[in-house]
């Protein structure tokens, strides 16, 4: 029997076995039956074996793309960091534009423009040449009230600070004072005096005008206008080397109080006061203090309250 004989072999045998092959592996005499009827085994079998090798199949299917994946990873390159790149750039660019950018130019500065130099309110020093220059109207500093402790007459110029560089005095046309109250008092290398051009008939205190310049030897005043000035206490005060002074032509009858003019001026020689005329209650106390050393003196003076004060101090006239 046929079927007997295939019974052992295995189902995918039967399935591909043709007849000519069949027939070759029979013994002799024996013949091939119509196969159909065993086909629906056969194809129950192959569909057995199919279901069978589906979950294996997907299984290396889904091996296989994973595989793939793995294998495709690798040659991805890595994405870059949208968020750091551009933060680098951010912070780099702002550097480099602040680094190129052109420092702000030091003339933009108002601290930093050509300063103007303050109002001279009528005065300047030349440093060079030692030389307090008067050119313009100059303050009334003897409005102003003096420092506690300090006596009145004490009340002081705006060069003062000055008054151990002064060695010349100038004054230049349109040069004009208000006072001259401790105008000059203190410098002490003073050799040089040109105030000719300057303005004085308003002035009124000439109190301590040229109290100790020291260096002072020689002096022409003469064609200030004094004519309303009312007080000249210690004009010449302590000029220990004062020789030679013309005041001449000085208008002093509105002058109240004349008090140590001359005092401690130790060396005079020759004074021009020729048209002197004091106010009979002008005070003159110690005109000529501490001039005793004087001595052949030439005094040019008709005024009687001079005259007596000379005097005092054995002064030959």
């Amino acid at each position: 029997n046929t079927e007997d004989m295939f019974e052992n072999v295995p189902q995918s045998l039967r399935v591909i076995a043709d007849d000519e092959t069949v027939t070759r592996l029979l013994p002799a005499g024996v013949k091939v039956e119509d196969p159909t009827p065993a086909a629906p085994q056969a194809g129950k079998a192959a569909a057995a074996d199919e279901s069978a090798s589906r979950p294996h199949q997907q299984e290396t299917k889904a091996g296989a793309k994973a595989a793939a994946k793995e294998q495709a990873a690798p040659t991805v390159p890595a994405a870059p960091k949208p968020a750091e790149k551009p933060a680098e750039k951010l912070a780099e660019k702002p550097a480099e534009k602040l680094a190129e950018m052109p420092a702000e130019k030091p003339a933009e500065k108002p601290a930093e423009k050509p300063v103007e130099k303050p109002a001279r309110c009528g005065w300047h020093f030349i440093e060079d040449e030692d030389e307090l220059v008067i050119d313009g109207e100059l303050p009334d500093w003897s409005a102003q009230p003096a420092q506690e402790g300090e006596a009145s007459e004490r009340q002081l110029p705006p060069w003062y600070h000055l008054r151990d560089r002064i060695f010349t005095v100038t004054a230049r046309p349109g040069a004009k004072a208000r006072t001259c109250r401790n105008m000059f008092a203190d410098c002490r290398i003073l050799e040089n005096i040109k105030l000719d051009a300057l303005d004085t008939s308003e002035v009124r205190d000439m109190t301590g005008m040229f109290r100790s310049c020291s260096s002072l030897i020689n002096v022409f005043l003469y064609k200030l206008d004094v004519s309303n000035v009312r007080q000249m206490r210690g004009v010449f005060e302590n000029c220990s080397e004062l020789r030679t002074v013309d005041i001449s032509k000085w208008d002093v009858s509105s002058v109240e109080d004349f008090r140590r003019f001359f005092r401690g001026c130790g060396v005079l020689d020759t004074l021009y006061l020729n048209h002197w005329q004091t106010a009979d209650d002008a005070r003159t106390d110690e005109f000529f203090a501490c001039c005793g050393d004087c001595e052949n003196v030439i005094l040019e003076c008709h005024d009687m309250n001079i005259i007596r004060e000379a005097r005092k101090v054995d002064m030959w006239i």
